[in-house]
């Protein structure tokens, strides 16, 4: 019975070291595509607030032509936003 356990616990000490080893791998991994996350959510976080500045810009600026005292009558505006691009994909973390 006690070789048993002395056979069973020199297999686990051999596993361990492989083991750990995919622990990293996979933990590193998971790092890498958290990171690949974060950098295209604040990509596109600054090309969304990019997008709105400019709507705002150009609702202002027609506003203002709108609003000045030759017209007037006060037009409603109607703006379109632009056709949205199309997003990139996304590359799959490296197996």
């Amino acid at each position: 019975m006690r070789s048993y356990f002395s056979a069973l616990e020199c297999k686990q000490q051999e596993q361990t070291p492989a083991a750990m080893q995919m622990k990293v791998e996979t933990s590193m991994d998971h790092r890498t595509w958290a990171r690949r996350m974060t950098n295209h959510v604040m990509e596109m976080n600054s090309h969304l607030q990019s997008r709105l500045l400019d709507l705002m810009q150009t609702r202002l600026l027609l506003a203002t032509e709108n609003d000045s005292p030759a017209t007037g009558k006060s037009k409603k505006l109607k703006i379109e936003s632009p056709p949205l691009q199309q997003q990139e994909k996304i590359s799959q973390p490296p197996s």
